[in-house]
């Protein structure tokens, strides 16, 4: 039951059932909806290999895509924030803590870092796909209000996430 790749891949089962038939039922304000299955890209061990980390991506985006049906826009904003994740991780983190730590958890790094990771990774995703959802540049400021108001939504379910079920032990 230690076996991390059980872990992950119960956790990914656990994430996509959680978005389909949850999450995507959930439209706040009207046309919010929060896109919690980022939560899987984001807290992947740091060392995992990029080529697994893309794929991985592209597969959760893919299968959130079929269930929902919207034509790959779930997986290209994944799978650009599986690309960016490690120059992410190179901007904020200092050296030394590059080696000590391999997984990207609040416990870890602290509140004000993993707020910073969420954040830019999530506001790059949601703004990608809502940009590729709409696909015209006509509602150009209702687009980004909806992307911004639904990633606020989904930086609190993530850090409440963090906070109650992932902490040390």
């Amino acid at each position: 039951m230690n076996n991390p790749i059980f872990k992950y891949t119960l956790f990914f089962v656990l994430v996509v059932l959680l978005q389909i038939f949850l999450l995507n039922n959930i439209n706040f304000l009207g046309f919010c909806n929060p896109a919690f299955y980022i939560i899987f890209i984001l807290l992947l061990p740091f060392d995992t290999i990029p080529l697994v980390s893309l794929v991985l991506a592209f597969l959760l985006g893919f299968i959130i895509d079929v269930f929902s049906n919207t034509f790959g826009v779930n997986a290209a904003a994944t799978l650009l924030a599986a690309f960016i994740r490690p120059y992410v991780f190179k901007y904020i983190l200092k050296n030394d803590e590059q080696d000590s730590i391999k997984l990207p958890r609040m416990s870890a790094f602290g509140i004000v870092w993993f707020v910073k990771y969420t954040t830019i990774i999530v506001l790059v995703h949601h703004i990608v796909l809502f940009y590729l959802e709409a696909f015209t540049f006509s509602s150009f400021f209702f687009t980004l209000y909806r992307a911004l108001i639904s990633s606020i939504l989904t930086i609190i379910l993530i850090i409440i996430t963090q906070l109650f079920l992932f902490k040390t032990k």
